[in-house]
């Protein structure tokens, strides 16, 4: 990943009403998420032709062309609401960057925790795009976690947004250039007409590795 660049991505939560009799304490509904509507607007085809083409031209500029494919898809190994999402260079999807499976887990508070999975075989699955109906016969030793315990999403919504926010205080990665312990910070806001995102590295002095400045992100568009 090169450095000073990232890759980065309307509903009501309902609740369930408890029958209480007059002698018990009233107690809080709990909060149902609305995965449906998550999983919607996370799911499409994306990419940010329009930011890359408005920035001025660089040397290195600071966003690189890039593109989204993201699915909803059946797999039971590893949980029941699964996403596919592939990132593609140039916005090629024969051009893949990375791919990833995100398991969405729902929470009592409302929030839903998205755990990210790569495979096992990634020369072998460079063409899952064309063939998504194979996850759902993969056994789970076809699945590796992406990131270390402490390194998933958490979705929340408000004001109806949901935000996905991975927290650098509890995700720890080792750098892929020396090894060296490094902080992981990644931001997802999902809108109807697309998704921005960002993704930074922090030192264990606190300097950023790789990333967008605080407040920039990746904006995709959708395009299907």
């Amino acid at each position: 990943m090169r450095s000073r660049t990232a890759i980065a991505i309307a509903a009501l939560l309902t609740g369930l009403s408890t029958l209480a009799t007059a002698a018990d304490p009233p107690q809080r509904a709990a909060a149902v998420p609305d995965l449906a509507t998550l999983t919607a607007l996370m799911t499409g085809d994306f990419d940010n032709r329009r930011q890359f083409e408005a920035q001025p031209p660089a040397k290195e500029p600071q966003f690189l062309l890039m593109g989204l494919q993201r699915r909803a898809v059946q797999v039971p190994a590893l949980g029941t609401h699964v996403v596919y999402a592939q990132v593609n260079d140039a916005a090629d999807p024969a051009r893949i960057r990375r791919q990833r499976l995100f398991v969405l887990v729902p929470e009592a508070d409302g929030s839903v925790v998205m755990k990210s999975w790569s495979f096992t075989d990634e020369a072998a699955s460079r063409d899952i795009l064309g063939r998504l109906a194979d996850l759902e016969r993969m056994p789970a030793t076809a699945f590796r976690p992406s990131l270390p315990p402490g390194c998933d999403m958490r979705w929340t919504l408000a004001a109806g947004t949901w935000s996905g926010r991975v927290d650098p205080a509890t995700c720890s990665i080792r750098g892929r250039r020396d090894g060296a312990p490094m902080k992981l910070r990644s931001t997802e806001l999902l809108g109807p007409d697309g998704l921005r995102n960002e993704e930074a590295g922090f030192t264990s002095a606190g300097e950023m590795s790789f990333g967008l400045p605080d407040g920039v992100y990746y904006e995709f568009r959708r395009s299907r």
